[in-house]
């Protein structure tokens, strides 16, 4: 039975890491703890053009969609889906809800979750 999970367990995580939107879990202090490969895509522009050296999503936040960062802390401490952003040719957007019930798998989407 252990192993089983532990088979499952890989296969949900190899998914998310090659998912074609971008997963980024961050703690409560906004620090990535994990992200995969296209939400990785997603922000090297950014983290580049800015010079950030910095893990923390908010810093990185603040340069997509300012604002936004204190939409995320206002969301309280709860684990769960925080927002949801579009790409576009001009950069990303503002998140298309806070909640970010995003079930769009464009290949430019972004998903934030905060860790429980």
């Amino acid at each position: 039975m252990e192993n089983q999970l532990i088979r499952a367990e890989q296969k949900l995580s190899m998914i998310a890491r090659h998912a074609p939107m971008g997963l980024a879990e961050i703690d409560g202090e906004g620090e990535i703890i994990e992200m995969n490969l296209k939400g990785e895509s997603l922000l090297k522009p950014v983290i580049i053009a800015h010079d950030l050296r910095s893990n923390n999503f908010y810093a990185i936040l603040d340069y997509i969609a300012p604002g936004v960062t204190d939409k995320i802390r206002a969301a309280g401490d709860e684990a769960g889906p925080l927002a949801g952003a579009r790409h576009s040719a001009a950069g990303l957007t503002v998140p298309k809800s806070q909640s970010g019930a995003s079930v769009c798998c464009c290949s430019g989407e972004m998903s934030v979750f905060r860790s429980a």
